[in-house]
């Protein structure tokens, strides 16, 4: 079973590798930001006080957390996250080729 924690971790990397599946561009702004653009217009991903939101939105997506890495390297995006609890989740995302 699945802790809060590990549950909003699983919807956020399902709803993340979903968008980057038909992203145009891709661009790791900073260690704590990455941008994408797609059908849907440019999204960005930035760390707040305490959670993972879109950055020029209100909803988070992701909340209760101390700290996010974003890693980009042959078409790979690898995301770490830290939780208040202490715990923390790595991820490896596929980014496609046709972006740079």
């Amino acid at each position: 079973m699945f802790n809060n924690n590990e549950l909003q971790w699983e919807i956020f990397a399902f709803q993340l590798q979903k968008e980057l599946t038909h992203t145009k561009q891709f661009t790791r702004n900073t260690i704590q930001n990455i941008s994408y653009s797609s059908d849907r217009g440019t999204l960005s991903v930035a760390i707040g006080p305490g959670e993972l939101k879109r950055e020029k939105g209100y909803q988070p997506l992701l909340f209760g957390i101390t700290t996010v890495k974003f890693e980009y390297s042959d078409y790979t995006l690898d995301a770490t996250i830290n939780f208040e609890n202490g715990k923390g989740r790595s991820r490896k995302f596929i980014v496609p080729n046709n972006t740079r």
